[in-house]
């Protein structure tokens, strides 16, 4: 899809992989609506952007970011669900609220976004990027939620694809763990996942995928490397879980040391 004239809604827009989407997209000629959570302090001040506030776990709140968009636009040609958080920790109580508040954010909102778009868009070319995860693929001990979540993700745009046979293109993106504010805010000075890599290559990769009309969009070379060889030694990814189990063994026993000071 060539980028240039065309309308993108984008959510989680003002930190990390959203944050470097957005100013990897403001190289084209587009127009906006940047969708946040908080937006008092958006990070990008462009002529280009409309920045709304918006709680995606709200569904009121989505349709009001499709009619926003669509009366700025008239229409939307591209919206990239991105917003997304993590818990990091091992599930020790059952909480109902706290398992609905992930699922509804990271599974729901962009599922609820993704057949809006198909509808709104009957009978033209549209484009639809899911920011999953490579935990899609390889669930890290700690993250059994979140990865559940982007699985989840996986799953729902690989039989949709298939049932929803119209003008959309569906994009899903699978970044390995990037080194943003991301993991701190999944919990208090958490280890931040091998390997690693900068939001601004995760962004790039999204926004070549878009122009390509990309199924499926791996920023790191090296996790295709890890699955490939994971293809052949099938106990390779069992033993790099073992090694984050080991890390999340470690950062437990910090966290019950600085409660006891």
């Amino acid at each position: 899809m060539d980028l240039n004239g065309k309308n993108i809604v984008i959510t989680g827009a003002s930190s990390g992989i959203g944050e470097a989407t957005l100013r990897e997209l403001l190289t084209y000629d587009v127009n906006i609506i940047a969708a946040n959570r908080n937006v008092a302090n958006a990070p990008v001040s462009d002529s280009k952007v409309k920045w709304f506030q918006c709680d995606i776990s709200d569904p009121s709140q989505i349709d009001k970011l499709f009619e926003f968009a669509i009366e700025q636009f008239g229409h939307i040609d591209i919206f990239i669900a991105n917003a997304g958080f993590a818990y990091y920790e091992v599930m020790q109580q059952e909480d109902w609220g706290r398992l609905e508040a992930i699922v509804k954010t990271n599974f729901v909102s962009p599922v609820y976004s993704a057949v809006k778009m198909a509808r709104l868009n009957q009978g033209r070319e549209y484009t639809f990027v899911f920011t999953a995860s490579a935990m899609a693929h390889l669930p890290i001990p700690g993250y059994s939620t979140y990865a559940a979540t982007k699985a989840a993700i996986d799953k729902f745009a690989y039989a949709y694809r298939i049932e929803n046979n119209d003008q959309g293109h569906l994009l899903v993106v699978y970044p390995i763990a990037t080194r943003t504010d991301f993991f701190n805010r999944a919990g208090n000075n958490t280890p931040v996942p091998w390997p690693s890599q900068p939001a601004d290559v995760v962004g790039k990769a999204i926004v070549n995928g878009i122009e390509k009309n990309r199924k499926k969009v791996y920023p790191s070379k090296l996790f295709i490397l890890m699955l490939f060889v994971n293809r052949f030694l099938p106990f390779s990814l069992d033993i790099y879980a073992q090694v984050e189990a080991f890390k999340l063994r470690r950062w437990l026993r910090k966290q019950t040391q600085s409660h006891q000071v």
